[in-house]
C-alpha cells in the first residue's frame, strides 16, 4: 500500500476528511463529516454529476447487466486512485437520489477496475446509507474507511479489500479469488455461493455465513456465528469454514 494511503489511515476521521477538502463549501463535523457537503462543479464533479445522472440502473436487472452497462458509459474515462477517493466522499450529495446505495456501489466500483491504480482508498462513514456492491469483480487492493452495504466483493477475482467497519448481507456472494478483511463484524450469509479466495471476519457473523459455498475459506474470530446447515450445503458443500477465538 503506498505511503500516502498509510499516512492518511493514521490520521483522525477529521483530519482524514479535511485532507480531501478540495471543492469548497464543505464544514467539517466530528459525527457526519461531510452530511452538508456541497460539490464544487469543477472539471472533475461535472464528470461525476453526467455519470451519475445517464446511469441507468435498472433494479430488475442483474448487477453485472447494469455494470455492463456502466462499463460502456465509461469508455475513454479513467479515473486515478486519489480521484475516486475524493469521489466517494463528494457522492453523499446523491443520498436522496433513488438506487442509491447500488449506483454508489458499482460506480466506484466500476471506476476502480478501470483504474490504473493498484491500491485505493474508499471513504463511506460520512454517509447515512453504505454503498452495496463494493469491489464488484474486483482485482484491485481497496481499503475501506467505514462499513460497507450488501455484497461487498461480489463476483471478486482478486486483490485484497479490508473494511474498518462492518459489513451487509452477502459478502463475498460468488467471489473467485483474492482475500476480504473485515474488521468488525459481517452480516448474513456470508460467502454466498463463494467460490475461491478467502474472507477473514474478526468480529462476528449473521446467520447461514457459508451459504452455497462451494469453495475457498471463511475465518471467524468472533463468539457469535451461524454456520448453514441448508441441504445443498450438506449434499454439495464445499470450501472450509474455520472459527478461531
Amino acid at each position: 500500500m503506498r505511503q500516502e494511503t498509510v499516512s492518511l489511515l493514521l490520521r483522525p476521521p477529521t483530519q482524514v476528511t479535511a485532507a480531501f477538502n478540495v471543492f469548497g463549501k464543505y464544514k467539517g463535523e466530528t459525527k457526519q463529516p461531510v452530511r452538508n457537503f456541497e460539490v464544487k462543479k469543477d472539471e472533475l464533479m461535472a464528470q461525476v454529476i453526467e455519470i451519475w445522472h445517464k446511469f441507468n440502473f435498472v433494479s430488475g436487472k442483474r448487477y453485472d447487466h447494469n455494470y455492463y452497462d456502466l462499463l460502456e458509459l465509461l469508455k475513454g474515462k479513467t479515473f486515478s486512485a486519489k480521484e475516486i477517493t475524493y469521489i466517494s466522499i463528494a457522492i453523499t450529495n446523491f443520498q436522496h437520489h433513488e438506487h442509491f446505495t447500488a449506483k454508489a456501489g458499482l460506480i466506484i466500483s466500476t471506476m476502480i477496475n478501470m483504474s490504473k491504480d493498484a491500491d485505493h482508498l474508499v471513504f463511506t462513514n460520512h454517509l447515512a446509507e453504505q454503498p452495496d456492491v463494493l469491489g464488484f469483480k474486483n482485482t484491485k487492493d481497496i481499503t475501506i474507511e467505514g462499513h460497507a452495504g450488501t455484497q461487498l466483493g461480489f463476483y471478486m477475482e482478486a486483490g485484497v479489500i479490508v473494511v474498518n467497519g462492518n459489513t451487509g448481507i452477502m459478502t463475498g456472494r460468488d467471489m473467485k479469488g483474492g482475500k476480504i478483511i473485515i474488521r468488525k463484524n459481517a452480516g448474513r450469509y456470508l460467502g454466498d455461493g463463494m467460490e475461491g479466495g478467502v474472507i477473514v471476519v474478526s468480529g462476528n457473523t449473521g446467520q447461514d455465513a457459508g451459504e452455497l459455498m462451494k469453495g475457498g475459506e471463511i475465518i471467524i474470530c468472533g463468539d457469535k456465528f451461524h454456520l448453514s446447515n441448508s441441504e445443498f450445503n450438506r449434499l454439495y458443500g464445499g470450501g472450509k469454514i474455520i472459527v478461531s477465538h
